[in-house]
């Protein structure tokens, strides 16, 4: 058994994102985790469902870049003495800032999400955290990049020397998110549309009004969803994961207007079971961009419809696992394909568990091992 900390500058227990996956699954591949994040009250009082301890420590930021963490966290690392230090999204600044925490033969892994990709027109912004970037490059042992854009990235602001570091590992699921055909539960109002024998087509996401959500465009999304559905009538939609702000009102407004009102159902964030149930019912998924979401709903032998604003093409096989669009005017014309393609969901779902947590993991960590073996004096980032 090892030691792993995770390194995280914000953490919600309720959400379905990688860190949230590796602290699930290693914790079953018999290691010891602790999760060391930044203070925030609305998602503290969710901490205990993480599964694992919550250690939360104060930290001054600038927008959300952290440019200071109180000594105790400092402390808090070193006394765990990891054996792995697991350090997501560094340009944030809190696991850059911990990195030298690990201590004498800690392997230390990075990594890069594709969040970044909806902000990499503005220059200056990523301009202003490539000292991050680079410190956490110089300092780790295995850099990872979700998607090719992000290997990408990392790539190009590594120093030559830094650069062979970089590995591109997809965003990952937890077994445990899948759950068996009898426990998956199709919520009531999308049972209904099921019963009228609908082709079902979900989007399943979390519709909150911040930057990246609103850069994903879900107005112009369902917009094109429903030119869709009114020139489908045997096609219904489900859409999972809307708030009580103000984007998802006028995405409830805009679906309301619709002639094809009466088959759609717009949904708040689901539960597991229920997104599973949504999964295996629908005949297709629609995606702005990749997210462990897409892994999920190719487990569960649904077939995916990505968007290309990030690259997909190393876990989308078109014609086999699902499609592309690359702009919202494609969607239509994807749909009408893709409904109609007899998918073969039992090979999908078996491809899929190439990406569960424990597999994947299992493989990063003997990758590091193996790059700390190769480079035994690199130690600490002090």
């Amino acid at each position: 058994m090892s030691r792993i900390a995770l390194l995280q500058p914000v953490f919600n227990s309720r959400l379905n994102y990688n860190e949230n996956a590796y602290a699930r699954a290693l914790p079953l591949m018999g290691h010891e985790v602790v999760i060391f994040t930044s203070q925030d009250p609305a998602t503290a009082v969710h901490d205990g469902e993480a599964g694992v301890p919550v250690k939360r420590f104060r930290g001054r930021r600038l927008g959300s870049t952290f440019f200071h963490i109180e000594r105790a966290c400092y402390r808090a690392v070193r006394d765990f003495a990891p054996d792995y230090l697991i350090c997501g999204a560094p340009g944030l600044g809190w696991s850059a800032l911990l990195m030298g925490e690990g201590g004498t033969g800690c392997r230390r892994i990075i990594v890069n999400s594709d969040l970044f990709t909806f902000f990499k027109e503005r220059k200056l912004r990523l301009w202003l955290k490539k000292p991050l970037y680079s410190y956490a490059l110089r300092h780790c042992d295995l850099a990872v990049g979700t998607s090719p854009g992000a290997v990408e990235f990392l790539k190009a602001t590594a120093s030559p020397a830094d650069a062979g570091k970089v590995i591109l590992v997809p965003h990952i699921f937890d077994a445990g998110s899948i759950v068996p055909e009898g426990v998956a539960k199709l919520p009531a109002a999308a049972a209904g549309l099921k019963s009228r024998g609908l082709a079902l087509i979900a989007v399943v996401t979390k519709v909150q009004d911040n930057a990246i959500n609103r850069r994903k465009r879900p107005d112009l999304l369902l917009a094109e969803l429903i030119r869709f559905l009114e020139s489908n009538p045997g096609c219904g939609l489900v859409f999972a994961g809307l708030d009580e702000g103000e984007l998802s009102n006028s995405l409830r407004a805009l679906a309301s207007g619709s002639s094809a009102a009466d088959r759609m159902v717009l949904l708040p964030a689901v539960q597991r079971n229920e997104m599973c149930g949504i999964f295996r019912s629908a005949v297709i998924t629609v995606w702005p961009t990749l997210s462990i979401g897409v892994q999920l709903s190719l487990a569960c032998g649904c077939p995916a419809l990505v968007g290309t604003a990030e690259p997909a093409h190393h876990v989308i096989r078109d014609g086999f696992n699902g499609a592309f669009w690359t702009n919202m005017a494609e969607i239509s014309p994807a749909l009408a394909a893709a409904v109609a393609v007899p998918w073969d969901r039992t090979a999908i779902a078996a491809d899929a568990g190439k990406n569960e947590a424990c597999s994947a993991l299992g493989r990063l960590l003997e990758e590091a091992d193996q790059r700390k073996l190769n480079h035994p004096g690199r130690e600490t980032a002090s």
